[in-house]
């Protein structure tokens, strides 16, 4: 049996991105992804509700949200081996939603500042939440890994 350790995070977090071949290996490695999938699409409506609150006074606007595309588990993906590869796969991962209007003033604008501002903040909670899980991810591989390199 081998024993390394590795003292660089950014080593760490390459090994944690590259596919691994053991079970337990590989659902952390679809749990880590998974949740940066979550971390991004955060991220995504954060930006949509920040221009939401950026367009409160705009005449006529009305607010938007984004929701993740539903995926058929049957469906087929062409994946590209390569960076430099082109990608068949143009879809968008989010779709645009009409957020739910409670009132509209006077100039036709939808936008309640209140509800942006509750949507921003559940928004941020659950970022953190999701930091936190993969911070906590990471410190149990990193503690495996440097608990097998001092025995």
């Amino acid at each position: 049996m081998y024993r390394v350790k590795i003292k660089s995070s950014l080593m760490l977090i390459l090994l944690l991105s590259a596919p691994l071949c053991i079970d337990s290996a590989s659902a952390a490695d679809v749990t880590t992804n998974a949740l940066m999938d979550h971390m991004r699409f955060l991220s995504e409506r954060d930006k949509v509700i920040s221009g939401n609150i950026a367009n409160s006074e705009t005449p006529k606007f009305l607010p938007i949200d984004i929701q993740k595309q539903s995926k058929d588990i049957s469906e087929v993906r062409i994946y590209s081996t390569h960076p430099r590869h082109i990608s068949l796969d143009n879809d968008p991962q989010y779709s645009k939603i009409k957020a739910p209007i409670d009132e509209i003033k006077p100039n036709g604008n939808a936008v309640t500042l209140e509800q942006e501002m509750l949507k921003k903040s559940d928004n941020a909670m659950e970022f953190q939440q999701a930091i936190t899980l993969y911070n906590k991810m990471r410190g149990l591989v990193n503690g495996a890994i440097t608990m097998g390199a001092g025995q």
